[in-house]
This record gives structure tokens, sequence and C-alpha cells, in this order.
């Protein structure tokens, strides 16, 4: 009882572990300095806090950039704008803070229905890749979704993403099955995807 879906956590990722706890006593994330990943220079280190709360309208410039990053798609921005139209879908947006600045780091949208949750999209700027953003992500978003009502979460991931897969598998999701030709990249070849699956029932 009284837990929301879409409350603000904290991360701290020690020593390859991330820990959530309450941050509802932590200041606003808008009104804390930005700067877009693909212009930001600094090393992560090895510690560092990652901070994930629900997209709002504003984020939408942030999530295009990202967006752009991961999938080369030649209108990203309206391509997010279509996924959430749906009222049944919703996003996440995760920070590194970083001296005193929130620096967007990565996105999730998902969506729920009839017991299920499917992740549409998540992607993580190439600065802050390997450093614990995507993980935090899917952990939110599993814990949303099963508020939500899903029993259990599907997705699917180029055969060819290694990294994408390992994040997955490390996760806890299985592989269901494939679906040929089902993404197409930017040379025009298309890739087989697998459909991965993940029971999040308690």
């Amino acid at each position: 009882a009284g837990r929301r879906d879409c409350c603000r956590y904290r991360s701290r990722k020690v020593r390859s572990t991330v820990r959530y706890r309450s941050k509802a006593t932590q200041p606003s994330l808008l009104t804390a300095p930005r700067r877009t990943p693909a212009r930001y220079g600094l090393p992560v280190n090895d510690e560092f806090d990652i901070l994930v709360r629900c997209a709002e309208p504003d984020d939408l410039g942030i999530m295009e950039e990202i967006y752009i990053q991961s999938f080369y798609e030649f209108q990203p921005k309206c391509s997010i704008e279509q996924y959430l139209l749906s009222p049944r879908t919703w996003a996440l947006i995760a920070f590194v803070r970083i001296k005193g600045g929130n620096i967007p780091a990565g996105y999730v949208l998902a969506r729920n229905a009839a017991g299920e949750a499917e992740i549409l999209r998540i992607g993580v700027a190439p600065t802050f890749r390997k450093r614990g953003v995507g993980s935090a992500l899917l952990t939110k978003m599993e814990g949303i979704a099963h508020i939500r009502g899903a029993r259990s979460i599907f997705l699917e991931v180029g055969i060819y993403n290694q990294n994408a897969r390992a994040l997955y598998s490390k996760a806890g999701y299985q592989v269901l099955g494939q679906r040929p030709n089902y993404y197409k990249k930017a040379t025009g070849k298309r890739v087989t995807a697998l459909v991965l699956h993940k029971n999040v029932e308690k």
C-alpha cells in the first residue's frame, strides 16, 4: 500500500552493484544544470549517482538526442511522440550526477497491456554505456510495470547486438524465439531480432 508507480529513486553504483533508495527529499532534477551527453567530455568514475524518474514533456529533446545516437532514425522526435500517443505507453529517463550537474544518460519507453509489458525502446548515451545506466533503467521499469499489472515483460533485440543481449541476460531475460528481418539498419540491411521474456510476477 502507498506505493507509487512513478516515484523518484536514487541509485549509487558501488563495486558494480546498484542499490535504490527513496529520493523524495532530493531537489528536482529539472532545476539542476543539464548538458547533452554528446557534448559532455568528462569520463565517468567507478562511483557515481544514477537518478531515474518518469519522463516529462520537457525531456523530449533529451530523449531525441539519445535516440539518434542509439537508433539513427531520420525523425526520432516524431517516433518518440508517436509511441507516447498511447495512454498505455510511458517513459523513464536516467541522469548521471557529476560535479553537481545531472547529465542525461538514457531512457526507456514501455507499454502495459493485458497483464504484460513491452519494452519498446531503451537507449543509453555512448558516454555512459557499461556504467550501470541500462541496469538502473531496467530495474525501475520492471518495478513500475509490475505495479501497473504486468506479470511478464517482453522485448525484441537485434541478434548481433551483443552488448544489449548481455544486459538483458544479466537481468534475467530469456530467449523465446526470433523475428527474421525485423530491424532495418542505416545501410538498408535487414537484421533478425530475438524475442526475450522475463517473469516479474511476485
